[in-house]
């Protein structure tokens, strides 16, 4: 049709739809949509798209590049590309795909930074659904900069919460091309960008880069805790630098040199023979070093090591397989959502009712189900203000009123964060028209009606099914005793009734009895606040309820739910078709009367007043925390006499965006004070308990301590604070350095601290939220509130002479930190005194060292960290290091026994030969089983740990004394191993 591609971009010029002239919007007869054509490759482009496929392949191409034109052979061609033309047949099962963005140079105006583009990266892989559960798994091949691209999506995602883990552990390798860890030669190309908004970038990129430096130690602890499998090829020929001509024009005219050393290419594996399977050279320059012909003999290599990945891949998916076990087993763990009320009838084990002897009274049961904080989470809430939210019930535009008296099914109340979702809700809840409106008199029965308010910030049982079941069944037992005979057919009979003895299992087919039964005549409403909190999977709770409504409705039943969210796109999936309202189209003139009412007293004439607050209403667009926070720095500026001019401007000024509001507040804090700001907000978000104001404050005061001296020192200056003394404090010191953000609450006269709304949650864990505290600092800031809660607990364990609780949260919080900074507390516990880590002992080895203990608790990180600097550590330490690291103690739950046994074998395979330490290794294992009745199946877990002891050499015949010998070979005959 065209006979150059000169001829396709004329005849394209009529299309245009864009000012770089790259993309074209072509109007096709019979088709809904233009036809969008493009040069630019920008975002994700499928090159190949298999009915069935494995794996997602993400190609990410370096600095100053094209995302397509950069993969292709370097002898100008463009007839051929090797990710689209030869990795499908290669790897049909792998979809490639690249990624475009904006890697410009020269007078580039974008000032973006390599965190910028990875947050870039992230939003995107977000937006097409690699978040999903079902996702594929996700491999990567980047060259340059795309790979420290890679490296920073990686970092960020995991020091996120919990919701983006599905994305972070999809992430199951890839090759990284000449990417300069430790920074490259770049003084050319800062000649080339000096003075425009990206120097800064280029800047990042310098030999020595501190930045680089700290992303490459966080990228490499993570990959490993994943057991990502990272391939580095690094160039081996010098590459052509950029120059200036006379006319001002650059061109890759400059002196050869090396840009990207085999050092920095392979982060330091260049020289090791340890990891001589993961660095490989490519004969090429810094750019061609990735474009690869038909026939090119690199291209082999790489195939091979990508079907290594994929081979991973495969095995990963057994093995997740095995791990959960039958479906039943797996709903119950993770609240899968294959689970539903039909599927519970008929289940086994624990519960079956067992048969009866003495039956637990009403109150006994009531007591075991008690969820301590049911209530919390309702009280906390803001009451509405004055006469404000009547609309609800009054307004039959809204139509929950008809609802309630004659509707079925679901009720959904959406809307944006921070809108008075919670608010209304409470309303709805302790209003007596509620009751009214729900109430038939036609029948005898009175109506139940049940509530839960999902606290993410809360404990676990405030966010958890389990929380939510313990605490409506409960509500509907304390309202209809009868329900009583079907959950005393649960309690064995002799068996002590506590709250240990409802299992999930249990509560689920508990209260699916309560909704099948037919002889009790069941009228039941259950309100649900904030189903975006509840912290497992929303299709899951998405399916709980729709099960709910789907239930038959009958004379003498009707079951409805009533619930608020934000309306994220999985509830709008699922409950678009029921009646529902939006708070913020009905709260107008609530806002106005709020405005009135708070701002009544300040010295300013009506008729500005009036202006002002109807402005105010304006711009608030329903969200009444925005409209709060407003109102507060509006009365502060009054007090301050400004003028009704500079009113006016200052209002418009502030940010309509809660999460710009908050970044708003964040830079009014002086600079010099923000690392307390990013201590304070990140403790108060991490833990999944509120913490009281002692233990705030203390690890806030705890966050910069590098040493074991400074940090005792820094508790022992709070000894004497009583616990109103350190609400009092908390409260100051958080209004300072935190605007407001955090707040203490009052619960049995302790100050328990909490952020000030679950945006604040969202504003903490956004990717850039450090960035903006820190600015420049954030580079090399590695450590988060786990950090900070981990040093605390260690030196409070210390103080008090603890060997139990606190020791146990001190680990805990430090694997977290493990696990999402990429780096351990080894600097800070190697200034503990040795007699610090005597752990352990009675039944299970002891550790007496630093190392021993990092063994024993399943401290990885610190484990890889020791042995860099000191690999004869295993050999000179005096613990039993691979006894202490199959042992595990109960007050060490987080701890991964077989990943930390694989860490020490890895190393030193030769052990498994040496009877001197597999005896005391299996009798560890005998031990812990003997006394746990293994053969009830109680440590099943630890079958495949003494399959993996077998397969480095350990024989399961060794005499270990007192029948030993017969007793493991057996159960591993008897179990395959």
């Amino acid at each position: 049709m065209f006979d150059s591609e000169t001829d396709i971009q004329l005849s394209l010029k009529g299309f245009a739809s864009g000012n770089s002239g790259d993309e074209w919007k072509i109007k096709i007869d019979n088709l809904p949509h233009a036809l969008i054509l493009d040069t630019h490759f920008r975002g994700f482009t499928p090159l190949y798209d298999p009915e069935d496929h494995q794996a997602d392949c993400i190609a990410l191409s370096g600095l100053a590049s094209h995302p397509f034109g950069s993969w292709q052979q370097k002898d100008g061609s463009k007839t051929f590309m090797w990710i689209r033309d030869a990795l499908p047949k290669a790897l049909p099962r792998m979809r490639p795909i690249l990624y475009g963005y904006d890697t410009m140079l020269q007078k580039s105006s974008s000032f973006q930074s390599i965190l910028d583009i990875a947050c870039g990266l992230l939003n995107q892989l977000r937006a097409c659904g690699w978040a999903s559960p079902t996702a594929k798994p996700l491999l990567f091949l980047a060259h340059s900069l795309g790979g420290l691209v890679l490296k920073q999506a990686f970092v960020s995602l995991a020091n996120t919460l919990q919701s983006d883990n599905t994305l972070r552990v999809s992430i199951k390798g890839g090759i990284l091309f000449g990417v300069p860890n430790f920074g490259m030669e770049q003084t050319s190309l800062l000649s080339m960008v000096r003075g425009q908004s990206n120097e800064g970038l280029v800047g990042d990129l310098a030999l020595g880069s501190q930045y680089l430096s700290h992303l490459d130690k966080q990228f490499s602890g993570l990959s490993f805790l994943q057991d990502a499998k990272i391939y580095w090829a690094y160039e081996t020929r010098k590459s052509p630098t950029v120059m200036q001509d006379s006319a001002q024009n650059w061109s890759r005219g400059g002196p050869e040199k090396v840009l990207v050393t085999p050092n920095s290419a392979t982060r330091g594996l260049y020289t090791r023979k340890d990891h001589s399977d993961y660095v490989f050279p490519i004969n090429e320059d810094h750019s061609t070093m990735v474009k690869f012909s038909e026939d090119d003999h690199i291209y082999s290599v790489l195939v091979h090591k990508l079907s290594c990945i994929m081979d991973k891949i495969e095995t990963d998916a057994r093995d997740e397989i095995l791990r959960n076990g039958s479906i039943l087993t797996q709903a119950v763990e993770i609240g899968d959502d294959s689970l539903s009320i039909d599927t519970i009838e008929g289940m086994s084990s624990d519960s079956q009712a067992p048969s009866k002897s003495n039956a637990p009274t009403l109150d006994e049961v009531l007591k075991s189900l008690k969820v301590p904080e049911q209530h919390s989470r309702l009280n906390e809430i803001e009451k509405r203000f004055r006469t404000t939210l009547d609309w609800v019930f009054d307004l039959p535009e809204s139509g929950f009123s008809d609802w309630l008296q004659h509707g079925t099914g679901i009720f959904w109340i959406n809307g944006k964060p921070g809108s008075g979702k919670s608010t209304l809700m409470k309303f709805i809840v302790q209003d007596r028209r509620t009751r009214t409106l729900l109430s038939d008199w036609k029948t005898r029965h009175s109506p139940i009606y049940v509530s839960f308010f999902f606290h993410y910030r809360g404990s676990s049982l405030q966010k958890s099914f389990e929380g939510l079941l313990r605490s409506i069944i409960h509500q509907i037992l304390s309202s209809q005793p009868e329900f009583n005979t079907i959950l005393t057919q649960f309690i064995d009979g002799d068996e002590f009734v506590s709250s240990d003895c409802w299992t999930l299992l249990k509560l689920q087919t508990v209260f699916h009895e309560i909704l099948e039964q037919t002889a009790i005549p069941l009228h039941l409403t259950i309100f649900l606040d904030a189903l975006d909190e509840y912290d497992g999977p929303k299709e899951f709770i998405c399916r709980f309820l729709i099960d709910i409504a789907n239930i038959t409705q009958t004379p003498t039943k009707d079951i409805r739910v009533c619930f608020s969210s934000r309306p994220w796109d999985i509830f709008v999936t699922n409950f678009q078709e029921y009646p529902s309202l939006r708070p913020e189209d009905f709260t107008r003139d609530d806002i106005m009367s709020y405005c009135l009412n708070s701002l009544k007293n300040e010295e300013i004439s009506f008729s500005d007043y009036e202006k002002l607050i109807t402005e105010l209403v304006d711009r608030s667009r329903g969200v009444f925390l925005w409209v709060k926070l407003v109102v507060k720095d509006l009365a502060i500026a009054i007090q301050n006499n400004q003028s009704r001019k500079e009113l006016k401007k200052y209002l418009r000024s502030l940010p309509i965006e809660l999460d710009d509001y908050y970044a708003e507040i964040i830079t009014r804090i002086p600079l010099s004070h923000r690392w307390k700001t990013y201590a304070m907000l990140e403790v108060a978000v991490r833990p999944d308990e509120p913490l009281e104001s002692r233990e705030f404050i203390c690890a806030v005061e705890c966050s910069d301590c590098k040493t074991y001296a400074a940090g005792i020192a820094t508790l022992l200056k709070f000894r004497n604070y009583s616990d109103d003394n350190f609400s009092g404090f908390t409260q100051r010191r958080s209004k300072f350095y935190c605007g407001g953000l955090v707040e203490v609450l009052t619960a049995n006269e302790i100050g328990i601290v909490q952020v000030l709304h679950q945006t604040v949650v969202d504003f903490v864990c956004d990717t850039k939220f450090k960035s903006l505290i820190l600015q420049e600092r954030a580079k090399i800031t590695m450590d988060n509130g786990w950090t900070f809660l981990a040093k605390y607990r260690f030196l409070e364990s210390e103080i008090l002479e603890s060997q139990g609780w606190h020791i146990t949260q001190a680990v805990r919080y430090s694997i977290e930190s493990e696990t999402t900074t990429g780096r351990s507390l080894k600097l800070f516990l190697d200034t503990f005194p040795p007699s610090f880590f005597g752990r352990g002992g009675g039944d299970y080895p002891c550790s007496t060292t630093a190392f021993g203990f990092a063994a024993l608790t399943g401290l990885r990180l610190y484990m890889i960290e020791t042995l860099e600097v000191d690999i004869q550590v295993l050999d000179n330490c005096t613990d039993p290091i691979l006894a202490l690291a199959v042992t595990r103690l109960g007050n060490f739950p987080d701890k991964d026994i077989l990943a930390t046994t694989t860490l020490i074998l890895q190393r030193r395979g030769e052990w498994a030969q040496r009877l001197d330490i597999t005896v005391p290794v299996m009798r560890t294992i005998l031990k812990r089983n003997t006394l746990y009745q293994w053969n009830l199946g109680y440590e099943g877990s630890d079958l495949d740990l003494v399959a993996l002891l077998i397969d480095w050499g350990i024989s399961p015949d060794i005499d270990l004394g007192n029948g030993g010998k017969y007793e493991i070979s057996e159960r591993v005959s008897d179990n395959g191993c």
